[in-house]
């Protein structure tokens, strides 16, 4: 890569972590060619990019970023997610390609400015997406109103009944 190449990466990498809110640097090595293929074409198919980065590179491009501590002390080959969107897809593609491939490993996550473990991307991969979860929020609220609504129609409705049935039993009297 030349000199001014590398300018440019370390330009566009620094953008992309001033504007993101989730980052995961891994371990790919043991991964054949085709196992990194289909490891970027399906961060791809999430909607994500999966970038192999010098460490030099990346430590200039995290400076003056949320992420500059993370990447002080990393060490061997990283490969970098970063992310602006739902952090449950991002999660749950790293999981699903962790557990596929052994010799990919997971080194560091950082969501929101905090640094996040292993453990933490297994646990987020597991909770739904954040429109599956908006969904259910709407739907309790809405669920509230609803009951109101209906209690307050079935007390009427109540004494609709009442006063039908004192009706007929006047009319049978009569």
């Amino acid at each position: 890569m030349k000199r001014t190449d590398k300018e440019a990466f370390v330009v566009e990498m620094h953008k992309k972590l001033s504007d993101s809110n989730l980052v995961f640097l891994t371990d790919y090595r043991g991964l054949s060619a085709e196992e990194m293929n289909e490891l970027r074409a399906g961060f791809k198919n999430a909607g994500l990019e999966y970038k192999v980065v010098k460490n030099n590179l990346i430590m200039l491009a995290a400076k003056d970023t949320d992420f500059t501590s993370m990447v002080e002390d990393i060490v061997g080959p990283t490969g970098l997610i970063v992310s602006n969107e739902d952090p449950a897809v991002a999660s749950k593609a790293l999981a699903g390609f962790i557990t596929k491939f052994p010799h990919f490993e997971f080194k560091k996550g950082l969501l929101r400015g905090k640094e996040i473990s292993e453990e933490d991307v297994v646990a987020m991969a597991k909770l739904p997406s954040r429109d599956v979860l908006v969904g259910m929020l709407l739907g309790t609220m809405n669920a509230v109103p609803t009951g109101l609504v209906q209690v307050l129609s079935g007390i009427k409705r109540k004494f609709v009944y009442a006063l039908v049935a004192i009706k007929d039993a006047k009319e049978t009297t009569h």
